[in-house]
């Protein structure tokens, strides 16, 4: 008879191959979980290894972070460099006249409405304009009919306290040509989805750190050939392949961390990475109003991203994917180097360990996963809804508050301020209160601010105070939700599962602009509308269950696992989580036999003793 023991359970099994009678092993089993003793998790692993020491210190401080205030540099500047200026027909002979330019466009240029309803002199339109000269060339006549007016001919003259040239200034892509700007923002969006989706569903199959160093290599790479572009078609190709890598830019370092680090640099991981891409965006703004010219702001841009490569030998794979991938002595030689950096011993039988954990996953799961096992389909369902919620109503809070101030620069900073206790918020609240009650009442609170904003339409300043406040507790339920997404997937679709979700919460934001033309019929229905979207999310965000305390998912089983056995009502939080997650993983079990290496072994990893047992 062979007794094993670890923390959480007690397995006792009894062999008499002469008399050809097993005692049945009592356990509690779950739904996708085998009967039998509980193998190692890779979580155990990792702790042994240290999944809180100078590694994981290295990797979120000196990797993840400078990559996400980088990352807007990259994703968000093609807004400042397609800036369109104020502006007006350019109309010859100002200077041989001696006039002045604000008579000379009185003169020149006729009134039309202005997109705030009000007048303002025409942006595309000047005075039939003609001119002719002596015989002998030494007098011009001009002569200006005030009742014709026609297109520019002359070409166009911009307000250039802001930039001294932008690409839509340089190229004239206005008035006429300015459904270019519209299409050239089209097509980054649509790459935007498209990357999201393929890079993740490829990082699952081929590795986090190779996909990584490829965004960064298209973003780099056709973000300075860009700015060379001499038409706009090839502006439009060159924008498309840097604008591929977009979300998954920041979306696999941050993996890479949360995969070998513990559950408490996990959280501070997600917060810690919005705070840096908001100050990534107000670095932005500020490099963009020192530079003046577009080429010069896109040399800041992108020519940093090529020092990105450095990072090459410096960071690991993620051994987490290493072992769901077969590749276990690779992911054994991964968490060697963690040990030595974190001034560990390796455990003993380490290989041995992982060799048993990588046949509890039997393979790699497929993207059917994620419809075939219900758990995760109702989970990959609820995400999905819940990320379009919030990527629609972020963006309508946005558009309605873009105009804080009539420079451009000072927009960009104002809004990327206002995140900033939005994400501590939500780091502090998912921390103490959990992951799930954080979603739900940060939401909820969200859109009290958006029924508010509906009756102060008409007050500029109320308006903008309540847009930015409902602002920071949606900021708050953005950082939550993206916890959400990699804590309850398992490894081999955890990439696949920030893909789908972001390239769903991109596309959805498609249905602003029609919420914001409704603004036409009645200025306070579009905010009824993100009020009810935000009382929505709230309520999907209580279906899911909690993940504050767990480990991260190696498997199906483990992932299905997470929130049995609790209640609707249940509310785990940083006071009870002990109690909750100890209970919830003592049926946590799998096969209690594996064949590794031709060798039949029983292992358990003892987390009080610090070591491996194995027994024939």
């Amino acid at each position: 008879m062979a007794t094993t023991t670890s923390s959480t359970t007690t397995t006792t099994t009894t062999h008499n191959n002469n008399n050809n009678s097993t005692s049945r092993t009592s356990t509690r089993s779950r739904r996708g979980v085998g009967m039998g003793m509980a193998p190692p998790r890779f979580e155990q692993v990792l702790e042994k290894v240290g999944s809180d020491g100078r590694h994981q210190r290295m990797l979120l401080y000196l990797f993840l972070l400078p990559i996400a205030f980088y990352t807007p540099f990259g994703s968000s500047s093609l807004q400042l460099m397609l800036s369109s200026p104020d502006h007006h027909c350019k109309v010859p002979a100002r200077e041989q006249l001696n006039v002045s330019r604000s008579f000379w466009r009185r003169i020149t240029i006729p009134w039309s409405v202005g997109d705030n309803g009000r007048m303002r002199y025409s942006r595309c339109l000047m005075r039939n304009v003609t001119f002719s000269e002596d015989s002998d060339n030494t007098l011009m006549h001009i002569n200006i009919d005030p009742e014709t007016n026609t297109s520019c001919q002359y070409g166009y003259e911009y307000d250039r306290r802001a930039w001294d040239e932008t690409a839509t200034t340089e190229h004239d892509w206005v008035c006429g040509d300015s459904y270019i700007v519209s299409t050239i923002f089209f097509v980054a969006l649509i790459a935007n989805v498209i990357g999201t989706l393929l890079f993740s569903i490829l990082s699952d199959r081929y590795g986090r750190k190779p996909l990584f160093f490829l965004c960064v290599g298209l973003s780099s790479v056709f973000g300075l050939v860009n700015l060379f572009s001499t038409n706009w078609q090839v502006f439009a190709v060159t924008k498309f392949f840097s604008s591929v890598p977009y979300f998954a830019f920041y979306q696999l370092p941050y993996i890479i961390v949360i995969e070998q680090s513990s559950r408490k640099v996990r959280g501070k991981a997600a917060a810690l990475c919005a705070v840096a891409i908001t100050a990534g965006v107000s670095c932005m703004a500020l490099m963009a109003w020192l530079s003046r010219t577009w080429t010069t702001f896109g040399l800041i841009c992108y020519t940093p991203g090529l020092l990105l490569f450095f990072y090459w030998r410096l960071v690991p794979e993620s051994p987490r994917w290493l072992l769901s991938m077969g590749r276990v002595q690779e992911c054994s030689s991964v968490l060697h180097k963690i040990a030595c950096s974190n001034n560990k011993v390796d455990p003993p039988e380490l290989l041995k360990v992982l060799c048993e954990l990588q046949k509890e996953q039997r393979r790699p799961p497929g993207l059917a996963t994620l419809v075939r096992v219900p758990a995760i389909r109702k989970r990959i369902i609820i995400v999905v809804l819940e990320t379009v919620i919030l990527c629609v109503v972020h963006s309508g809070i946005v558009f309605n508050i873009r105009n804080v101030s009539r420079n451009e620069f000072v927009n960009f900073f104002a809004l990327s301020v206002v995140d900033v206790p939005g994400n501590i918020l939500g780091m502090v609240s998912a921390r103490f209160l959990g992951r799930r009650l954080t979603a739900v009442y940060t939401q909820c609170i969200a859109a009290g601010f958006c029924f508010f904003a509906s009756v102060a339409t008409h007050n500029w300043l109320a308006l903008t105070v309540l847009c930015c406040l409902g602002k920071v507790f949606l900021t708050s339920a953005v950082v939550v939700v993206f916890m959400q997404v990699g804590e309850l997937l398992p490894t081999p679709l955890r990439g696949a599962g920030y893909g789908i979700t972001g390239a769903m919460g991109l596309a959805g934001t498609v249905a602003m602009h029609l919420l914001m033309a409704m603004g036409g019929w009645d200025p306070r229905l579009p905010y009824y509308i993100l009020g009810l979207l935000c009382l929505l999310g709230g309520s999907i965000s209580s279906l899911l269950p909690e993940t504050l305390g767990r480990p991260l998912p190696q498997t199906n089983a483990e992932a299905s696992s997470i929130g049995y056995g609790n209640t609707f009502c249940a509310c785990i939080h940083h006071w009870n989580v002990h109690k909750q997650v100890h209970s919830d993983s003592e049926g946590d079990v799998d096969d209690d036999t594996v064949s590794c290496d031709n060798t039949t072994t029983n292992t358990t990893f003892l987390s009080s003793g610090g070591s491996f047992i194995s027994r024939a």
